[in-house]
């Protein structure tokens, strides 16, 4: 599964391909691609919105439109997203193709066909789940002293709460394993456990590790 590092790279990649850019139409294959809204009202909204960003949240990434509208991804275990020329063939598990101006194309592949997208008006709720999403790892706000506040009164293991994505945004298993592996610290503690030192080595660990 595409993990905080995977996502961010995806980002970084695509960026440059995509800023600036109008998408003209789009091409759903699998309407159940589509979290919210319907899929038709989904195409209706992204048709015609120029790109101004492509931001990351957590493992969610955000294709921000100039308008103020924006599209959330989550590639869940098996999505990626590529750009092609146009006149290339689509894949066997392609779920969705965008069509850009200068003629390219954005398609999202999907084997499993567990990734979602969701399409939000500005100003509309955003219902993907980004608003409930915890601190950024590199965020200057994940303190020794957040965690504490956050995990010292729970009897849940340690590796829950990093798991816990209300928590810290976009650490999974992977990275769970190493970032207690170099904090020192055993995965089941319980949270109300730890010592100070442990949770300032934790926050240090976080971004580190990521």
């Amino acid at each position: 599964m595409p993990e905080l590092p995977e996502v961010e790279t995806v980002r970084r990649v695509l960026l440059p391909h995509l800023q600036n850019r109008t998408i003209l139409n789009v091409r759903i294959y699998d309407p159940a691609l589509v979290a919210a809204p319907s899929w038709e009202l989904f195409t209706a909204g992204v048709r015609g919105q120029r790109i101004a960003d492509l931001a990351r949240r957590g493992k969610f990434l955000q294709i921000c439109f100039m308008s103020g509208d924006r599209l959330a991804v989550h590639l869940r275990m098996t999505g990626a997203l590529t750009v092609e020329p146009q006149a290339a063939p689509a894949g066997r598990h392609t779920r969705a193709a965008f069509s850009l101006s200068g003629g390219e194309e954005l398609r999202y592949e999907d084997v499993r066909r567990l990734g979602k997208m969701w399409f939000a008006k500005n100003g509309e709720e955003d219902r993907s789940g980004i608003a409930a999403l915890g601190v950024e790892p590199f965020d200057a706000a994940l303190t020794p002293l957040y965690l504490e506040n956050r995990g010292k009164n729970g009897k849940k293991p340690v590796k829950s709460m990093l798991l816990d994505q209300s928590v810290v945004a976009g650490i999974g298993n992977i990275y769970a394993d190493e970032i207690l592996f170099a904090a020192n610290i055993r995965p089941d503690k319980p949270c109300n456990a730890l010592t100070d030192g442990e949770f300032a080595r934790l926050a240090k660990a976080i971004p580190e590790r990521l």
